[in-house]
């Protein structure tokens, strides 16, 4: 398309003249003027201006274009960072350069939208497009999400296509320059890693250099490769953040919770994981919306995918995170030398935080201990929301310091030294042990001592009274499974401790400070006396290194767990009064509950025994579901396995798995539609159906209103369908397929749509 004409025509403006925001054009068209400025590579196109006659305009626009054009709306209420509008108003494509042709797919694209906002149209030339599709570029993850088809993508934002699914890494500027040079060299194109097809390298070049322009933000992108050129079709925000099938493990929950945890411990985590920060929130600029830590099935998951994308950036291997906190390296990526060296400024900022990580923590401690003696809550609102502050800013701290000691202690694993220099420390969790070993000793002066110890009594001696109360005075606010509100602590439960005082291996293991440091007990087995004497010697600044944080994270545990005894004498307290006045029946029902019956507690309502007895029940149900240690968003997943390789579909009779677009559970009866209606079947109620289509677009709007959950047999996860799905809230997965031949309307189904399943729990009466 020739630009020299179309300047000087009024109602005609062109993109890359870099005058359209001025304008007042919307985002849609204004976002590719400024893009087409700076150099990246859109098509040629115009705008024609709402209210432009068209008469000479389509004359002189004619005479410019030499290919067949797409004619699209740019209107005022579209792209914006609240709303998207995706597919709301008509496009045309392989419109004929001519003007009657012209004239009519402007005049149709401008009917489409509503004459109260501005409605300009873009025309712009066509791509031979050899791969087209759609990408989803957000801050906080070390990859790109792409939907991808053969063609043009037209198929696939409208929900026709499901296309492939990829997650391609997002470049730097300097790995583009690398690359490319690499590139030129035939073997070292395979050490630089480009991706196979070719267009998937350029656009990663693409988007690298579209958030150099636009900044790091979430921009849904869409593309079309022609085998040359990978153009920007078009820009916009995300108005809501993809789903991604991320990993999580439970690897270090499954050590300091029961399995499940109580309701309403669950229900604080879940409320409070969106304040944890740390080391992941300084890497991301505090931009990154994923959450630390989600619940499935009653348990909370710490996203393992969150923290190997933090290590991936700096370069680190993957590896390091199934060190630390357990579990397997689903990711499997290795050192990275280049991205090491390019991570040296956040290294310094990581350094510069890792050497106030022991301050800080201390810090954390000391605000925790001040907590202790603040005045009693007035309610459960008020003492929830204490614990979680202390929940917060204990994680939070406990990563800082994982932080601080995870390069060092994974050097001293790798030499084979590490549980040479652990054995020599006492942190405030090994004191508890040693602490005991006072009480066996003078046990094993007193005639039947033990046994009454055995059976959780306490001897009638002074001393071993004394001993006893002194390790209350230290230890008693600890307890099993101490991170949940619920669990009792020692001092309420000193049988639970004192049964073990007799006990020879606690009696070995408690060595005093002195007897550690000579390096009494057994001898390690980390290979011969000599290598491991000059290993152990040589690695000891390194071990300095990482004592401090270990330690720090030990007492500060301690801390948090005094705080945490606190706000559990807080709640039980409030709880004695709701069930004094009637609002609670019992006070052990207090754990049954969430966050939210606690405040409706406060508010006057009362939880009648029959609403314990349904949370009992509940509870019972989730008791009752076996989980994995590690497992994807949308279920779970074997050792080593990725995640993002899962097969979707029938996945066993009865059970359909999905792409989760928005979370939500639905109980109901199907409606199976290949095209919108209005209309549903008799006695449908819209609370209890789920919608189930062959694929959707944004004329699928009404039929929307009509169900509370929607499942789609045909359809990407950046459709705009699916776009509009998660702007409506409403629970609905996609890209489920063979759906619609297996699932007949009126079958009883239930669809989870935060786990992507959806489960025909009864067929329907014709069928049966």
């Amino acid at each position: 398309m020739s630009t020299g004409s179309p300047r000087v025509v009024p109602g005609l403006m062109v993109l890359g003249d870099g005058g359209m925001a001025a304008a007042g054009v919307s985002a849609k068209a204004a976002n590719l003027d400024r893009a087409s400025q700076a150099g990246l590579p859109v098509p040629a196109g115009v705008v024609v201006i709402d209210g432009a006659d068209l008469g000479g305009l389509v004359d002189v626009l004619a005479q410019q274009l030499s290919k067949p054009v797409a004619v699209r709306s740019a209107f005022s209420a579209e792209d914006r960072h609240d709303s998207a509008m995706a597919g709301h108003f008509l496009t045309e494509l392989d419109v004929n350069p001519e003007p009657g042709a012209l004239h009519r797919a402007i005049d149709n694209v401008r009917a489409s939208g509503a004459a109260d906002f501005r409605r300009d149209v873009l025309v712009m030339e066509m791509v031979g497009a050899r791969a087209a599709g759609v990408a989803f570029s957000e801050p906080g993850w070390s990859d790109d999400l792409v939907n991808a088809v053969a063609g043009l993508a037209d198929g696939l934002v409208g929900g026709a296509e499901a296309g492939d699914r990829l997650h391609l890494p997002r470049l730097r500027r300097w790995e583009g320059h690398v690359k490319a040079q690499a590139g030129r060299f035939g073997p070292l194109a395979r050490l630089a890693r480009i991706e196979e097809p070719a267009w998937s390298w350029r656009l990663q070049l693409l988007l690298r250099d579209l958030r150099a322009e636009f900044g790091d933000e979430a921009w849904d992108i869409e593309w079309a490769d022609d085998g040359e050129v990978c153009h920007l079709v078009q820009v916009r925000p995300v108005t809501v953040p993809s789903r991604r099938d991320e990993v999580f493990t439970m690897a270090n929950h499954r050590e300091i919770l029961p399995d499940p945890p109580s309701t309403l411990m669950t229900s604080l985590i879940v409320d409070h994981a969106s304040r944890f920060a740390g080391p992941l929130g300084m890497l991301s600029g505090g931009r990154d919306d994923r959450l630390f830590i989600e619940a499935f099935d009653g348990r909370p998951y710490l996203n393992q995918s969150l923290v190997t994308d933090f290590l991936v950036r700096l370069g680190l291997p993957t590896a390091m995170v199934s060190d630390a906190l357990g579990g397997a390296d689903t990711r499997g990526r290795p050192l990275n030398p280049a991205r090491l060296f390019v991570s040296i400024p956040t290294f310094a900022r990581l350094g510069f935080r890792q050497v106030g990580a022991v301050r800080s923590a201390r810090a954390a401690a000391a605000q925790m201990k001040s907590s202790v003696a603040q005045r009693e809550a007035a309610t459960f609102e008020e003492a929830i929301g204490r614990a979680g502050i202390t929940y917060v800013s204990l994680v939070d701290q406990m990563a800082s310091l994982a932080t601080a000691m995870a390069v060092p202690v994974s050097v001293l694993r790798r030499i084979g030294v590490l549980a040479e220099h652990l054995r020599t420390q006492r942190s405030a969790g090994t004191r508890m042990a040693d602490d005991l070993a006072p009480l066996a000793a003078r046990a094993a002066t007193l005639p039947g001592a033990a046994e009454l110890l055995r059976s959780g009594q306490l001897p009638d001696d002074p001393e071993l009274v004394r001993l006893w109360e002194a390790w209350l005075t230290r230890h008693g606010h600890r307890g099993r499974f101490e991170s949940d509100l619920a669990s009792p602590r020692f001092a309420e439960e000193p049988e639970t401790v004192l049964m073990t005082v007799p006990s020879a291996a606690i009696s070995d293991l408690a060595l005093s400070d002195d007897a550690s440091a000579q390096g009494v007990g057994p001898a390690p087995a980390s290979g011969p006396a000599g290598a491991s004497s000059l290993l152990v010697s040589a690695s000891r600044p390194l071990w300095w290194i990482a004592s401090g944080p270990m330690q720090a994270r030990e007492q500060l545990r301690s801390d948090a767990m005094a705080a945490f005894a606190h706000h559990r004498r807080e709640l039980l307290r409030l709880a004695g009064a709701a069930v004094g006045d009637g609002r609670l029946p019992a006070v052990d029902d207090l754990w049954l509950l969430t966050t939210e019956d606690l405040r409706g507690l406060d508010r006057g309502e009362i939880l009648t025994a029959a609403d314990i007895e349904l949370r009992r029940e509940q509870r019972q149900a989730v008791e009752a579901i076996e989980v994995p240690d590690l497992r994807s968003r949308f279920g779970p997943i074997s050792h080593g396995e990725s995640g993002s390789s899962r097969e979707y579909g029938q996945v066993e009779p009865g059970l359909f798995r999905g792409l989760s677009l928005s979370p939500g559970r639905v109980q109901g009866r199907a409606w199976v539609l290949r095209t919108p209606s209005v209309t549903p079947p008799a006695d449908f109620d819209p609370e209890a159906t789920v919608l189930v289509a062959r694929s959707i677009d944004a004329g699928w709007i009404p039929t929307f209103s009509l169900a509370r959950g929607v499942a789609v047999e045909i359809g990407g996860d950046l459709s705009h369908g699916s776009i509009i799905l998660r702007e409506l809230g409403t629970p609905a997965i996609t890209n489920v397929a063979g759906l619609t031949a297996e699932v007949e309307t009126g079958a009883m189904v239930e669809l989870d749509a935060a786990a992507g399943t959806l489960r025909v729990i009864s067929e329907s009466a014709s069928s049966a």
